[in-house]
């Protein structure tokens, strides 16, 4: 899973060993921290927000190159001194290879131009989404180096699909 990758990132860069404990989703994980069966988690925004809002959680830092819009409040690793740890998750809209140059174009414009209305941006910002846009070249390009990143990631832990 994603969580897990992540938390592989932030054990290399910090050069530390943690003990990986697999649950199916955020939601049982974040029950084992909030019960004390475990002592930490990473977890997407949108699965942790609630947990922190209550105060059943505290934040400690995001993944992510920048804060997300929904948790102002929280640092990036980066702000917090620990550099390498940007395991933000992606969502991305894909058609087809053989699809034409101008329709990719066509429909990244009307995606930004969705992203950009206030109204859309609040309610992903409100699910702890951070509604950032690209462009299609962008796009492929963020692709091609995130899957160099989780190879060697992936690789350097020696995680193995079971």
């Amino acid at each position: 899973a994603a969580t897990h990758l992540g938390v592989e990132l932030f054990k290399a860069a910090a050069k530390i060993d943690l003990v990986h404990i697999p649950y199916k989703g955020s939601g049982p994980a974040a029950a084992a921290v909030v019960g004390g069966q475990v002592a930490m988690m990473f977890g997407g925004p949108s699965s942790a927000k609630p947990h922190v809002v209550a105060g059943r959680l505290r934040a400690i830092a995001i993944t992510g190159e920048r804060r997300n819009p929904a948790l102002p409040q929280v640092p990036t690793f980066v702000e917090s001194g620990l550099k390498g740890v940007d395991s933000g998750t992606y969502w991305t809209s894909l058609a087809p290879a053989a699809t034409p140059k101008e329709i990719i174009h066509t429909l990244s414009a009307a995606m930004a131009k969705v992203l950009r209305m206030p109204d859309v941006r609040q309610r992903l910002v409100d699910l702890a989404f951070d509604p950032i846009g690209s462009t299609p070249e962008e796009a492929a390009a963020n692709i091609r180096s995130e899957i160099a990143k989780w190879a060697k990631v992936v690789k350097a832990a020696g995680i193995r699909l079971d």
